[in-house]
């Protein structure tokens, strides 16, 4: 995947680990099917798991749109206007 496309590898991989972990835990750790944390399931289990789950999580991902394009428009906005990081209303500094 390039730098452009989304959604990237990085979102994901980290999208769909999430979305394995919470199908183990409510439908199949919370149904009693299994009594073992997601951390004890072998390396096979994991990867059918992720495998189900990620197409939905493409799709998801895919669905909610690229938060780089919003953040970039932000930022052109602000700079646009004559904005600076003082004006954050979320504070802090980068």
């Amino acid at each position: 995947m390039s730098a452009r496309q989304w959604p990237t590898s990085e979102a994901l991989t980290t999208a769909t680990e999430a979305a394995a972990v919470a199908y183990f835990e409510a439908h199949l750790r919370g149904k009693n099917f299994v009594d073992q944390p997601w951390e004890a399931v072998d390396a096979v289990s994991k990867l059918r798991i992720r495998e189900l789950v990620l197409p939905l999580v493409d799709a998801a991902l895919k669905a909610v749109g690229d938060p780089r394009r919003v953040a970039w428009i932000e930022g052109y906005i602000a700079a646009d206007n004559g904005r600076n990081e003082s004006t954050n209303p979320y504070g802090g500094s980068l």
